[in-house]
């Protein structure tokens, strides 16, 4: 029984000894939200709640588009049920979008309202990180790495 346990514990150690690998690249988060600054012509923040002409994030959808069909995103388990969130860095409001990462290229609507809804293609590396944008057939956004935040800007 004794050599059993002992044998158990070098397999054990042996597996640690392999796993731990101190060249290894360091795990990267998901870089699946983009972060979007909504503006105005002006330069108003759009999604500004104290902003009476901007967006208002009870109306606002996702959609994911899958076998050519948009599907409504909505979650009553996470936090986001409409799969976005606003943050406020500094003095500026954004919208993190969470996109399909099931794909290594997937289209994701944004309906700001009844009237206005945005198309976002993505390309996906290692299906979790960001590489390119396209925000209404424009280029917004793009690292081949996928390593940095994807955070960018348009004018409504």
């Amino acid at each position: 029984m004794k050599n059993i346990f002992i044998f158990i514990l070098m397999i054990w150690f042996t597996v640690i000894g392999i796993s731990c690998n101190k060249d290894a690249e360091p795990s990267l988060p998901p870089n699946s939200v983009p972060k979007i600054i909504v503006k105005d012509a002006n330069g108003n923040n759009l999604l500004d709640p104290a902003n009476k002409n901007g967006f208002s994030t009870d109306i606002i959808r996702i959609y994911y588009i899958r076998d050519g069909k948009p599907k409504l995103q909505f979650s009553n388990v996470n936090d986001n049920f409409y799969f976005f969130d606003l943050t406020k860095n500094e003095s500026e409001y954004a919208i993190g979008i969470y996109v399909d990462i099931s794909e290594k290229e997937t289209t994701t609507l944004i309906k700001w309202n009844e009237h206005d809804t945005d198309t976002m293609i993505c390309t996906i590396k290692d299906r979790n990180r960001l590489t390119r944008i396209m925000y209404n057939n424009e280029l917004k956004w793009e690292d081949p790495s996928g390593r940095n935040r994807s955070y960018f800007t348009i004018i409504k």
